[in-house]
């Protein structure tokens, strides 16, 4: 008898133990549905910085030029990416998530007049680089979701975006000098780049170091926007989902009480 006791106090105890060690993050399943929604969602955010402009001029009277140079870069688009990466149990819905995200508001874009035909270069670059950000997701948060972890990740996929699309921007311009008024000096182009005008008014960079780092210079504001928004919605989603982790699928009762009621009650009767 005793040593049936002991078994079991053993067993118990180590699955207490067990309990302790860090698990697995858990990953959410959607059927297609709520994919879709997600994904429709998305797209309209991306059509966001070209319609609110328009809807203030019109209706307010307000510099739509002025406005869209706030706004634009300002999406969730790059969290959604990564979360779809850390969190969805399809892989297939993380990575497919993107894609459908752009192709839909290149779609849309395209169909009300606000933006040309997408080339073979928006297309061979901004889709694989939010790919690549849900890989992101994938890789670094599938099995652990610390905070430092999400923060990094969100980071990186910005950091990503800056160097990419300015690069692509600038190998793909026209080869023309800078702006005579423009100085040697790169303080004046970055001071420059902050300006609502600024987005407009270069009309390409030159094919040497020189128009590299101006190219990176003048999309500094329209990265920062992206970066720093992606860690914001990657807060935000991040700490949503947890948050409902916690209420919604964590509300039995604490597993340690149980075990712990559980080695009380076969423990021997104390000795007279």
């Amino acid at each position: 008898m005793d040593m049936a006791r002991r078994k079991l106090r053993t067993e118990v105890r180590g699955e207490a133990d067990a309990r302790q060690e860090p698990q697995p993050s858990s990953a959410l399943a959607l059927n297609w549905g709520l994919w879709s929604a997600l994904v429709g969602l998305l797209a309209l955010t991306r059509l966001l910085p070209y319609a609110l402009p328009r809807m203030l001029e019109r209706g307010f009277g307000l510099d739509g030029q002025a406005l869209a140079y706030y706004v634009f870069n300002v999406t969730p688009l790059g969290a959604g990416c990564v979360f779809a990466g850390a969190v969805f149990v399809s892989r297939w819905q993380a990575l497919a998530l993107p894609i459908a995200v752009w192709a839909i508001s290149d779609a849309l874009l395209t169909w009300m007049g606000w933006a040309p035909i997408p080339g073979w270069r928006h297309v061979l670059v901004q889709y694989p680089l939010f790919v690549a950000m849900a890989f992101l997701g994938m890789w670094w948060l599938r099995k652990q979701r610390r905070p430092m972890r999400v923060f990094g990740t969100c980071l990186v996929s910005g950091l990503l975006f800056l160097l990419v699309v300015d690069f692509q921007t600038w190998l793909f311009s026209p080869d023309v000098p800078l702006p005579k008024q423009m100085s040697a000096s790169y303080w004046e182009p970055l001071v420059f780049a902050f300006r609502p005008d600024a987005f407009v008014a270069i009309g390409g960079y030159p094919k040497t170091l020189d128009g590299l780092v101006t190219c990176y210079l003048m999309g500094l504001p329209f990265s920062l926007r992206f970066v720093v928004s992606t860690m914001a919605f990657g807060a935000v989603f991040f700490v949503a989902y947890a948050w409902a982790e916690k209420r919604y699928l964590l509300r039995s009762a604490s597993p340690d009480r149980a075990v712990a009621e559980t080695v009380q009650s076969l423990a021997p009767p104390p000795s007279p």
